[in-house]
């Protein structure tokens, strides 16, 4: 067979996440070939060397719940025609805490609700 490398229409992009102890990091990509497409997702936790993710072999990927740790992990993804190879951009992962809210219906108490009406 001929060896056709696959076109990248769509790069993951970087992404922020609150830590949260719920949210997860969600990555895609989007490629054409005349081929079968087989995806692989790669990960550099800080090593300066990505290796493969166990496992993610989609055109998604998403992560273990964020956690503080993973701030400045890159993520990227191999992407495979009959042989021939296209790698994604890096997708860099930034994450954020959320602020502690010590009583919750006292933010929204006095607030006012927005005027949504068309003039």
């Amino acid at each position: 067979m001929c060896c056709v490398k696959p076109t990248i229409t769509s790069q993951p992009q970087n992404i922020c996440v609150k830590v949260d102890g719920i949210s997860k990091a969600n990555f895609s990509v989007s490629a054409t070939s005349t081929n079968t497409l087989t995806y692989q997702w790669q990960s550099d936790n800080g090593t300066n060397s990505f290796t493969n993710i166990s496992g993610a072999t989609n055109s998604t990927f998403s992560t273990n719940i964020v956690t503080l740790t993973m701030l400045g992990y890159k993520y990227r993804c191999i992407v495979n025609s009959n042989g021939c190879v296209d790698t994604t951009q890096v997708a860099i992962l930034n994450i954020t805490t959320s602020p502690t809210v010590s009583n919750p219906a006292s933010v929204c108490q006095n607030s006012t609700s927005p005027n949504l009406s068309s003039h």
